[in-house]
């Protein structure tokens, strides 16, 4: 349980790294050539390590290439871009919302069946976003539909996104037996590639400021996302379901806060608070259900 913990003190931590990136250089650029670096080296690991039969079969690419693009290519993008404007604590709060999308993308792809009280959790936690939502920048609310700006939609995009990704993870290292470094390599680098090719043809001068602070903040932000963070998450998932794993970020926004307001000076207000609460108690909820569920006390099922 330890190690669930230590992941989303350290994801929580790459939203800060993620907001100092988009200060140096553009998002394309500062995602491509940092998947592109982390892929060669889990690749490089990978060809050392794997033995001829846990090599990608030709009925493993189809699951390789959705990797590439939901869990690799479109979540940083988003999430980048994003952090262009909203702040650390709001960003990692509505990328929390991956539980959510897990429990239905696990009913719909994996067969998992929900209970009432699990039903519950899922839609007080989900609805626990929108005070965050109430709180925007004046550049949101520019590009805004209501209470929701372009940038809190693409944050909740990348975290559908990433939770099917976490589906895909799941047959290829749980079901297909497909090493977690070899899989996330292959997406990692497949991602870069993608990301530099549309930097070339989007982003001009995709440098900001200085070229060397922002290959210091992307060395730091390799380490912990793309060679610590997504070899743990993806081990951990011979232990724990997807939906568990993704359950557990309801620690990622409380570290992500509190590292906004030690370097940015981001003020935690109520909106936060009220959300984060709201979220932990939809959760909660939703753990209490499963477990029920496994000691056969609750029999309801209904479908979503």
């Amino acid at each position: 349980m330890m190690l669930v913990v230590l992941l989303y003190a350290l994801f929580g931590f790459t939203f800060t790294l993620g907001k100092l990136m988009v200060v140096q250089a553009k998002p394309l650029f500062a995602v491509g050539l940092r998947m592109l670096s982390g892929g060669t080296i889990l690749l490089a690991w990978a060809f050392t390590r794997t033995n001829p039969r846990c090599a990608p079969q030709k009925n493993d690419f189809p699951f390789y290439l959705q990797l590439t693009i939901f869990s690799a290519f479109l979540p940083y993008i988003l999430r980048l871009w994003a952090l262009q404007e909203v702040t650390v604590a709001k960003a990692s709060l509505l990328f929390n919302t991956t539980p959510f999308f897990t429990a239905i993308f696990g009913y719909f792809f994996l067969k998992e069946r929900l209970s009432l009280v699990q039903f519950m959790g899922l839609c007080i936690g989900f609805f626990g976003t929108i005070p965050i939502l109430l709180t925007s920048s004046p550049i949101e609310d520019t590009l805004s539909w209501s209470f929701i700006s372009i940038y809190e939609l693409a944050i909740i995009v990348a975290a559908a996104s990433m939770s099917y990704g976490f589906i895909v993870t799941q047959k290829l290292v749980k079901h297909r037996k497909c090493p977690a470094f070899l899989a996330n390599g292959i997406a990692t680098f497949s991602a870069g590639c993608i990301s530099l090719g549309a930097s070339r043809v989007f982003e001009e001068n995709p440098i900001k400021t200085s070229l060397t602070a922002f290959l210091s903040i992307m060395a730091i932000q390799l380490v912990i996302s793309n060679l610590i963070c997504s070899n743990l998450q993806a081990s951990l998932f011979k232990k724990y379901s997807p939906t568990f794993i993704s359950l557990a970020g309801f620690l990622s926004p409380l570290f992500a806060g509190l590292y906004g307001f030690l370097l940015f000076h981001e003020k935690i207000t109520w909106h936060f608070c009220a959300s984060f609460i709201t979220t932990l108690a939809g959760i909660a909820l939703y753990v209490w259900g499963t477990r029920s569920q496994k000691k056969d006390i609750s029999k309801l099922e209904i479908p979503l």
